[in-house]
């Protein structure tokens, strides 16, 4: 019966740093909130640890998703969400989602759909369920409206 026990414990502390937790994460609209009629978040990973390594330059927020960021995770496709927003229900500052995910590296994708037009950026992050991820989107809110 201890033999049992003990394997259930070794075999449980294995398995548990690769089971989905809640991730908490943060898209930061800022002041603009009110003009973002879509956002949608896309999560790829997590990542293994050669992708996860590899420097990305950020990019400029006016300049285009690279080809090159989407098909080295497509892949790694984890997860999406979008929220509508629409004449009598804005967007807040800050937008929750708490999503099931492994900890580890993603690259997070948000899109946004504005009354300016659309824009995406990508951003290399580490989730853990034991902090709160913040992804600020507030430059690329910014670009949409000039």
């Amino acid at each position: 019966m201890m033999l049992f026990g003990a394997i259930l414990l070794v075999s449980g502390l294995l398995v548990a740093p690769k089971m989905p937790k809640d991730q908490t994460v943060h898209v930061v609209l800022g002041n603009g909130a009110a003009r973002v009629k879509e956002l949608q978040i896309r999560y790829f990973g997590p990542l293994p640890s050669e992708l996860a390594r590899e420097p990305r330059e950020p990019r400029e927020p006016s300049e285009p998703a690279r080809a090159t960021d989407q098909s080295a995770v497509a892949g790694y496709f984890a997860r999406e969400a979008t929220f509508r927003y629409g004449q009598e229900v804005h967007a807040p500052r800050v937008v929750d989602h708490v999503p099931r995910l492994v900890d580890g590296d993603y690259i997070v994708e948000v899109s946004l759909v504005t009354d300016g037009g659309n824009n995406a950026v990508q951003r290399h992050v580490q989730l853990s369920a034991e902090r709160t991820t913040s992804i600020d989107v507030v430059t690329t809110l910014e670009a949409t409206a000039r």
